[in-house]
C-alpha cells in the first residue's frame, strides 16, 4: 500500500534505529511484508541515490547524510497522496495499470508506469504479466513490447469493448469504481458518469426501451468509455456501420448538455452496443428474434431434450423467448464481449 510505505518511511526517518518487531507492530504486518516494503522503498529511493539500511540490531535506519534527501522524498510522497487517488494494493495496481495503459498514445516504459502507479519496477513487472495474461481473454488485443516500452494493440472498437467490460466486472462496487475513475480522469468525470448512470433508465424509457440487471451499468460504461476516449482523441476505425437508433440520438443530445460530443461513428458504435445487451425490451414492439436465431434455439433445445429426456423443443413459447436471449448472446460474441 502506498499509504503504508509513507508510514513506514516516516517511522524510519523519525527514529534512529527501529527494530523489525517494532515496525511490524506499528504497521500491523508480518516479516515478509516488511521486507517487501523495504525492498520496494529502496528501489523507489534509488533515483535519489539514497537508501534504507539494515541496523546493527536487526532493524532499519537511514544514514545521517541521507536523511534530508529522504525527508524531501517523503514530503513529496505525502503531497502526491493528498493530491490524487493512488493504488493501495497489488489488486488495485493491476486494475489501475490495466485501464491506464488503454489511454496511452505512446509506448510506456516500466519506469514511467512505476512512477504513475507509485510502485517499484519489480512490482510493475509483475503487473505487466497480469495485464498480458488478462488481454488473452480479449480477441484482437495484445500487449506489445519494444525498446521504448509497452502498449496495447488492437482496433479502437475492441479496446472500447474490453475496457468497458473490464471496469464493469472488475471494480466490485461503487467505491472501487470511484477510485479507478478518479485515478484515470479526476473527480469531475466520475460525477458525470454517476449522473449518466442514474439518468440512463429514464432516457431509454422515454424512447420506449428498458434494460435490466447489469445491462444498465454495462451500457452506461459503454457510453462513458466512448466519451472519455473520444475526448482524448481516440477515433473509431472507418467501416460500414448501421445508423444510430432513437435511444442513442436522445443520449447524444443529453450528454451534449454536459459538454460532451458523440460523432456519427460513436453513435453507430453505441447502437451496436445497445443492440447486443442481454435484455432489451421495447414498448409496443414484438421482441421476437429473426428466423435464423429461432432455428439455432430449436437445435439447442433438441440437444437438451436428447441429453436429459425432456420435451422443451415442443414448447413454442419457450423457444420464442429463449431465441431472443440467444440472439443477444450471439451478438455479444460477434461484438467482442467475450
Amino acid at each position: 500500500m502506498y499509504s503504508r510505505k509513507i508510514r513506514l518511511l516516516r517511522a524510519i526517518v523519525e527514529n534512529e534505529n527501529l527494530s523489525s518487531q517494532e515496525l511490524m507492530e506499528k504497521l500491523s504486518i508480518g516479516q515478509r511484508t516488511l521486507r517487501s516494503e523495504i525492498s520496494e522503498l529502496n528501489e523507489m529511493l534509488r533515483k535519489e541515490k539514497v537508501s534504507i539500511h539494515s541496523g546493527s540490531g536487526g532493524g532499519y535506519c537511514v544514514k545521517s547524510s541521507d536523511k534530508a534527501a529522504i525527508q524531501n522524498y517523503l514530503d513529496g510522497m505525502i503531497r502526491q497522496s493528498k493530491r490524487m487517488v493512488l493504488p493501495e494494493t497489488s489488486r488495485e495496481r493491476f486494475l489501475f495499470g490495466f485501464a491506464w495503459l488503454f489511454f496511452r498514445r505512446e509506448p510506456v516504459s516500466i519506469q514511467r508506469a512505476a512512477e504513475k502507479l507509485c510502485a517499484s519496477n519489480t512490482a510493475v513487472l509483475h503487473t505487466k504479466k497480469q495485464i498480458q495474461d488478462t488481454l488473452t481473454w480479449y480477441p484482437g488485443l495484445r500487449l506489445e513490447t519494444g525498446t521504448r516500452g509497452m502498449w496495447i494493440s488492437g482496433s479502437e472498437a475492441e479496446k472500447r469493448h474490453a475496457l468497458a467490460q473490464f471496469i464493469n466486472y472488475s471494480t466490485f462496487g461503487s467505491i472501487m469504481m470511484e477510485r479507478l475513475m478518479t485515478f484515470l480522469f479526476g473527480a469531475g468525470p466520475y460525477e458525470d458518469y454517476m449522473t449518466l448512470y442514474r439518468g440512463l433508465p429514464d432516457i431509454l424509457a422515454a424512447q420506449g426501451c428498458r434494460l435490466i440487471d447489469k445491462s444498465v451499468e454495462g451500457f452506461a460504461l459503454d457510453l462513458f468509455v466512448t466519451l472519455m476516449r473520444s475526448q482524448k482523441g481516440f477515433v473509431l476505425d472507418e467501416q460500414e456501420t448501421p445508423d444510430s437508433c432513437p435511444c442513442v440520438d436522445a443520449l447524444a443530445e443529453w450528454v451534449e448538455k454536459a459538454g460532451y460530443t458523440l460523432s456519427a461513428r460513436d453513435k453507430a458504435y453505441l447502437t451496436e452496443c445497445l443492440r447486443a445487451r442481454r435484455i432489451l425490451y421495447t414498448l409496443g414492439k414484438d421482441d421476437a428474434a429473426p428466423g435464423e436465431y429461432i432455428e439455432v434455439t430449436r437445435e439447442f433445445l433438441a440437444a437438451v431434450d436428447q441429453e436429459f429426456g425432456t420435451e422443451y423443443r415442443r414448447n413454442e413459447e419457450l423457444c420464442g423467448k429463449l431465441s431472443v436471449h440467444i440472439q443477444k448472446m450471439i451478438l455479444r460474441i460477434q461484438g467482442g464481449y467475450f
